[in-house]
Parts: C-alpha cells; structure tokens; sequence
C-alpha cells in the first residue's frame, strides 16, 4: 500500500473520532512514552505557549548532550518493554473492551500468559512489570464481572 494512501486513510479515520477521544488519547501518550515522544506531546499541547516550548526543546537538548550511562541504557530497554506492554494493555482497555468484552477477556488472558517472557526481557524494571501485570488481573475480573 502506498504511504499517501495510508496517511489519508488514517487521517479520515482519525476524523470520524470525537474531540474528546483524541484529547483523552493524545494525553495518554504522557504516561510511559519515550522521552523524545512524552516531549513531542508536550509541545504540541503547549502549542500556543513559545516559552513553554522553548523549555521542552532546551531540557531535551540537555539530555542529549549528557547522553546515558551504561546502566541507564540498560534500564531504559527494560522500561521499554514495560511500556510497550502497557501500551497493548492500554489498546485493550480502551479500544476493545468497551465494544467487546468477551475479546478484551481473551486478549488479557493472552498478555498474562506472556507474563513469564515479557517479565525476563524487564529485568532491570521488575516493579514496572508487577505494577503492570496487576492491572492486567485487575481488568481481567472487571472483564468476568460483565
């Protein structure tokens, strides 16, 4: 498929939402993105605030000259894995389950049968893994409830 196709297609998409929808799912991506991404929704947020941005840009700037430490990166690639992780539960949570229960169940079931596998890849972030395997126990009985 052509990328215009798709870019077009998405963005027709991305217009049959309501405005409430994509405030809620543009905030969303504050919590547990990357740096460069939570930075890159920051300033779109700030849009109408120069200084406000002009901080976003020169903190990143910062964080680039440092760079990371070895075991930063290391726990950056565990947190990573983390939240790619919440980012499927959170497609779950927000996108199937209030159209389909009986798929969220199924999806969850199946994101806590990896939990053995996706906790070994977050080794250096065991909390976040424990946090984010409760939620997915958590929905599971809200799932069941219904």
């Amino acid at each position: 498929m052509d990328i215009e196709e798709e870019f077009t297609g998405a963005l027709a998409a991305l217009q049959r939402r309501s405005r409430e929808e994509l405030a809620a799912f543009i905030v969303s991506l504050l919590c547990g993105a990357p740096p460069g991404v939570r930075s890159y929704v920051e300033a779109f947020i700030a849009a109408a605030e120069p200084a406000k941005i002009a901080t976003i840009v020169r903190r990143e700037i910062g964080a680039l000259r440092m760079g990371e430490r070895e075991y930063d990166v290391r726990h950056r690639r565990s947190a990573e894995i983390v939240a790619r992780a919440g980012y499927t539960l959170g497609i779950i949570e927000r996108v199937v389950l209030p159209s389909d229960v009986a798929l969220a169940r199924k999806l969850l079931c199946e994101l806590l049968d990896a939990q053995q596998q996706i906790a070994e890849q977050a080794y250096e972030d065991d909390y976040g893994a424990e946090e984010l395997f409760a939620r997915v126990r958590s929905l599971l009985n809200v799932t069941t409830a219904r």
